[in-house]
């Protein structure tokens, strides 16, 4: 694996474990742990999530749904990393991977296997920022655990 690629999957480990965080906080905590969320992955209001629905939510458009209880996670585990693109000289990456969360979205629980793609951008200081990610539509995980990802 190259150092860059290296870089990037701690980016979207990081990206995993602190979206799950920030979904399972106390509701008081919620804003203050979304800000922290979106200056640790250089988020601004540029950056745009794709939702299953296809449809686009800005930083604040998550923040809305996660704070007003439309999203509760139980668990979201990175199954496996599948691409990493590194170009423009180093300074920008397209990586995807697959996902198994556990969570409540409108009141319905879901078991979902779901693939991801993030663009990344490698800012003046050196870190990578996520710009663009797109969740795929979730499907439900084969009754075989090692098929997960395949």
């Amino acid at each position: 694996m190259d150092p860059f690629e290296s870089e990037i999957h701690s980016v979207v480990e990081g990206f995993n474990k602190n979206w799950f965080d920030v979904t399972v906080a106390a509701k008081d905590q919620t804003q203050t742990k979304w800000r922290h969320f979106c200056e640790e992955f250089g988020m601004d209001d540029d950056t745009l999530f794709i939702r299953p629905s296809g449809n686009p939510a800005s930083p604040s458009t998550m923040l809305d749904m996660i704070s007003g209880g439309e999203i509760t996670s139980k668990s979201m585990d990175i199954v496996s990393f599948d691409s990493c693109r590194v170009f423009a000289e180093g300074h920008a990456a397209v990586v995807t991977f697959t996902q198994h969360s556990v969570f409540n979205y409108r009141g319905k629980e879901n078991d979902d296997i779901a693939k991801w793609t993030m663009v990344l951008e490698k800012s003046p200081s050196n870190c990578w920022k996520i710009i663009h990610a797109h969740r795929g539509t979730g499907q439900s995980p084969p009754n075989d655990p090692a098929a997960v990802g395949q």
